[in-house]
């Protein structure tokens, strides 16, 4: 296993995308990540052995911006590539990008805002984070830490609210306690 790139601060948002023989696809995937208007971010792609192009093209990336962090492992697939990128993010929040996938510019910006603004999701829901357009947004380290804020949403709850808010829309849900 190799490393390059290195982060030494606390980011707010680290993002892990696990990488294997998507040349076609990765540009785009990582365009959409570097162009996020949340700057705050730490990119970890973890190329899990791939044979095509996938890895110039991440180094390429790596070359021209300082917060993409380059990890290449033996081909183990997609769940090992995030764990090892999960070892080595730095951020308060995680999030997961598939490489054939892409994210909307202002996607992180909206979801860590969300968090901002003190919007916690019930017990049951806190180990398997935040679902918004297919996208899980995490808190890390610790997933089952629960800061001490008022009030709170049920996970289903939350989960319209995400879908809503991503969608650009308002939806007024109450609260429950």
């Amino acid at each position: 296993m190799s490393i390059v790139g290195d982060q030494s601060i606390m980011v707010k948002v680290s993002v892990i995308i696990p990488v294997y023989n998507v040349e076609p696809y990765l540009k785009q995937c990582m365009d959409s990540v570097v162009g996020q208007t949340l700057k705050d971010i730490e990119i970890i792609c973890v190329d899990d052995g791939s044979t095509d192009g996938s890895l110039d093209i991440l180094k390429e990336y790596a070359t021209e911006d300082s917060r993409i962090q380059i990890i290449e492992q033996k081909n183990a697939g997609a769940g090992a590539a995030r764990n090892n990128g999960m070892r080595h993010a730095t951020g308060k929040y995680l999030s997961f990008l598939d490489s054939d996938d892409f994210f909307e510019p202002r996607m992180l910006e909206k979801a860590s805002l969300m968090r901002i603004r003190k919007i916690r999701f019930g017990a049951e829901d806190v180990k398997g984070g935040a679902v918004a357009n297919g996208v899980r947004f995490y808190q890390a380290p610790t997933c089952h830490h629960r800061p001490e804020v008022e009030g709170g949403l049920l996970a289903d709850e939350a989960s319209a609210l995400l879908k809503a808010f991503f969608r650009g829309k308002r939806q007024k849900l109450s609260t429950k306690q």
